[in-house]
């Protein structure tokens, strides 16, 4: 690692962890996620009843419910393909499939597939070398040390460049910083997972065709299949990641799932060649037993056992295609997960790798049920009768009309969880104020201030709300839940939580009313668990570090935990404003 580099994220990691001032991220990126806007699908696979594909309907009711009831899972939605039919889909909690999802790495394969168009144009090779296609920008003794550095080596994870996601967030140019980097050992001698090799092979497609990685694939795949509705987040230079940050919608991340089982047709149409595909999907180098019991191909995952193929991202985000059976099932979750270390993978090898495995098994009376937040055909012509607005249960008089301000400002408890800030290199000024408002029709309206921002948000207890709020430069589509109650002690408490629907993030709120003061506690998913694995796998060359080392030995481990369960699970004492400004709570 460069020692410039790790003084710099030393300098991040430390305003992470100071809470009595705002963390200022050491680098800008180029633009923010726009606003998500549904749209009408275009393309799309064709439907079919389970049965009608040769699959027990029962089978998958079956699936779904052990995927649900398994809590280490965290499961949002599901979509089952079976020989290019949707046989299944199902949203999960306050979850939606129509909501494209932040992928995290499982866009690596997509952009594995931007490099296969290009190497069926005839612009690339596997074996063209790294320091030829960037001549004019590698110092000359560099040029000797990355010589041997081909595409291949990005494509497989061999590169053996230090400089990874780490160094990326303290680093403003990310094709610089690989390309004068360290190795951590001889060019192609084993696998080691880095998410900038994927970036680089985004920068490959802007240097051969002169064109982003997004309108590349526009141009040459998905505008043919009809994926319209994606973004991609870029690097501080307006270069596609290209190993991480791209939203899509599920139903067409299912469409690529289905090219790849295809071989390469889209609905009759060639788009990939068959050559490529079947060199994308070799397994050609083995993963350390942390990255789960798959090998590595072309920015893809080969099951060593059952030959599936896996497309994967970190909190959840999976696409399984099993060539020999026929399926394709694409999933996203909240959880802890990296690679493939889960309950989900054996779960879906139980169901999907053995042909006929659910042949005998009975037809399920109605078929399989239908996705949630779907309205039938028919409740368009209903017209319910009015009924009485409910009214806000007892407690919530603890808290209406009042606002309250915090004791001792917390600068890293904001709405959006700790974990959503630092991969979105956003960071929260801290909340410095809370209001409470009814809003009538048995509703509330819970207003946080950050900074000289006020970010309303309604809540009707028992039920399902869906807003928009801010974060990062950008708004979130977010679906909240609460409700009162009281705790062991007897004290009023509302129950709040924030899902951020566009992702595998969530934001759990607890206020308890005493008099005229108010603890609030909140907590996030997935949150300390998921760090301290991410370290533990990832972290391994920073830990190596002479310096770090040194530095971590000092630590008292004790303390850390300490640190990061007041990060994580932060709690603030607040107190009732003596005099409330006009707004949110009224005249």
């Amino acid at each position: 690692m460069n020692i410039n580099n790790l003084k710099s994220l030393l300098t991040l990691g430390k305003r992470l962890l100071d809470r009595t001032k705002p963390c200022v991220p050491l680098i800008e990126f180029a633009d923010a996620k726009p606003l998500f806007r549904a749209s009408e699908p275009k393309g799309n696979i064709l439907r079919a009843a389970p049965e009608d594909a040769g699959v027990s309907s029962a089978h998958l009711e079956a699936f779904m419910k052990e995927l649900e009831e398994d809590a280490s899972i965290g499961i949002q939605s599901v979509l089952i393909a079976k020989d290019g039919k949707l046989i299944a889909e199902r949203a999960f909690g306050v979850h939606r499939t129509d909501v494209w999802k932040n992928t995290f790495s499982e866009c690596k394969s997509i952009t594995g597939l931007a490099i296969g168009c290009l190497f069926d144009d005839g612009l690339i090779s596997p074996e063209e070398r790294v320091v030829d296609i960037f001549a004019d920008r590698i110092p000359p003794l560099q040029k000797l040390h990355l010589a041997p550095m081909t595409v291949r080596h990005l494509l497989t994870m061999t590169s053996q460049i230090c400089f990874n996601e780490g160094e990326a967030m303290t680093c403003d140019n990310w094709v610089r910083g690989f390309l004068t980097s360290t190795l951590r050992g001889p060019i192609g001698a084993s696998f080691h997972y880095n998410s900038l090799n994927s970036f680089m092979l985004s920068a490959i497609v802007r240097e051969k065709t002169g064109q982003s990685l997004s309108d590349y694939l526009a141009h040459k795949l998905f505008g043919p299949m009809g994926i319209e509705n994606f973004y991609w987040e870029k690097s501080p230079e307006g270069i596609e990641k290209g190993g991480w940050g791209l939203y899509i919608l599920p139903r067409d991340m299912l469409k690529l799932g289905e090219l790849l089982r295809c071989g390469g047709v889209w609905q009759g149409r060639r788009l990939l060649s068959e050559q490529w595909i079947g060199m994308m999907t070799t397994a050609y180098q083995d993963a350390p037993s942390t990255a789960g019991y798959f090998r590595y191909g072309f920015q893809m995952w080969v099951g060593k056992a059952n030959g599936a193929w896996l497309f994967n991202g970190m909190y959840g985000q999976n696409m399984l295609i099993y060539p020999q059976t026929g399926y394709v099932v694409v999933s996203n979750a909240s959880n802890t997960d990296m690679f493939q270390q889960g309950a989900y993978f054996p779960l879906c090898d139980r169901y999907f790798s053995s042909p006929g495995a659910n042949a005998a098994e009975p037809r399920l009376p109605g078929g399989i049920k239908p996705v949630a937040h779907k309205k039938p055909w028919w409740a368009i012509f209903r017209f319910p009768k009015a009924a009485k607005a409910p009214a806000l249960p007892e407690e919530a008089r603890y808290f209406a009309d009042k606002a309250f301000v915090p004791v001792d400002q917390d600068c890293a408890l904001g709405v959006l969880p700790r974990m959503m800030q630092a991969v979105q290199n956003a960071y929260t000024a801290g909340i410095s104020r809370v209001a409470f408002r009814e809003s009538g029709e048995g509703r509330m309206t819970v207003t946080f201030t950050e900074g000289e921002r006020d970010i309303p948000v309604e809540i009707e207890p028992g039920k399902r709300c869906e807003c928009s709020l801010p974060g990062g430069g950008t708004k979130w589509l977010t679906a909240v839940t609460a409700r009162f109650a009281r705790d062991e002690d007897g004290r009023p408490v509302l129950i709040m939580t924030l899902e951020y629907l566009e992702t595998p993030f969530s934001r759990t709120f607890r206020f308890y009313a005493e008099g005229d003061t108010m603890l609030m506690r909140a907590d996030e998913k997935p949150g300390k668990a998921f760090l301290v694995r991410f370290a533990s796998v990832m972290g391994e060359d920073l830990v190596k570090n002479p310096v770090v080392e040194s530095a971590l030995s000092r630590v008292d481990r004790d303390y850390v935990a300490y640190k990061l369960d007041a990060l994580f699970r932060p709690a603030m004492e607040m107190k009732r404003e003596i005099s409330p400004r006009e707004d949110p709570i009224g005249d």
